[in-house]
């Protein structure tokens, strides 16, 4: 959600937030999921203790990719427990999990447990759970050369795209993992 290897301006959140003139601030960490590590040597609960201190009004959240090659019994409940963290901080906001996101080739079977992990734990805790799809698929066009990371066409494709499916009428304030 930060916009690996293009400018940040760039990253899909600011996309989306620009398209429907969002008030935005973004948590996000390269490489963070609910059990990975990202580059800052935090999961999405640094975001989320984050996020409380600035008591947003609309939190968006979502499945990583971060988190392929974990145990998905450690994952599940790695992910409740971080919305559940999420919900207990911010009781009032509306929080949207989104689901994961693969670039242009086929995504990888374990993606379905991490959105599983991620549905289960939205139901749980009242949050809005939206399945994104996946907008990169078949366009090698819109992906880095790393074929992991999208461009900044393929970031702008995401933000349009998951802007669209959110047809959110109030403004994000906060946006911590991605």
């Amino acid at each position: 959600m930060d916009g690996h290897g293009v400018d940040p301006a760039e990253a899909w959140p600011l996309v989306a937030a620009e398209q429907n003139n969002w008030q935005l601030t973004d948590l996000a960490v390269d490489g963070t999921g609910f059990l990975q590590l990202g580059n800052d040597d935090n999961t999405f609960q640094a975001q989320v203790d984050e996020a409380q201190t600035l008591s947003p009004s609309v939190v968006i959240i979502s499945a990583s990719s971060n988190d392929l090659g974990q145990d998905d019994s450690a994952l599940a409940a790695a992910t409740l427990s971080t919305m559940q963290s999420l919900r207990a901080a911010l009781p009032q906001a509306q929080i949207i999990a989104l689901s994961a996101f693969w670039g242009d080739t086929t995504a990888p079977p374990q993606l379905d447990s991490v959105d599983s992990a991620l549905v289960i734990a939205a139901n749980a805790t009242g949050a809005t759970y939206v399945d994104i799809g996946q907008p990169l698929a078949g366009r090698p066009d819109l992906m880095q050369s790393d074929d992991v990371h999208p461009t900044a066409d393929g970031l702008r494709m995401l933000g349009e795209a998951i802007s669209s499916d959110l047809a959110l009428e109030a403004p994000v304030a906060q946006n911590p993992g991605g």
